[in-house]
């Protein structure tokens, strides 16, 4: 039951994040630099998963590697929205990244 309301919780985390998010606000530059910014995460991320892999620390490198490409746009968005900052050319960059990610 903890376990559903935990699952229940992070799901509703996620919806208020996307209804904050202005789509608009990010096309173009933001958006571009945004997926270039995430691609080469994605990269580092799976390399570093595949080093672990090779040692046996871990049994499934794809997990760790999707593991190391995620962002917390939940927690993200308040506080940028919080401190002004979500209007900005830094908030809609940071937006972007989190959106893509």
């Amino acid at each position: 039951m903890l376990g559903a309301l935990g699952q229940l919780g992070l799901i509703f985390l996620f919806f208020l994040a996307g209804m904050e998010s202005d789509v608009r606000s990010i096309r173009g530059t933001p958006l571009r630099k945004a997926s270039a910014g995430w691609a080469l995460s994605v990269v580092i991320a799976l390399a570093i998963a595949a080093g672990l892999y090779l040692f046996t620390f871990i049994d499934n490198y794809l997990l760790i590697g999707a593991i190391l490409t995620t962002t917390a746009l939940g927690t993200l968005m308040p506080i940028l929205r919080d401190s002004g900052e979500l209007e900005t050319k830094f908030g809609s960059h940071v937006l972007a990244a989190g959106m893509i990610g």
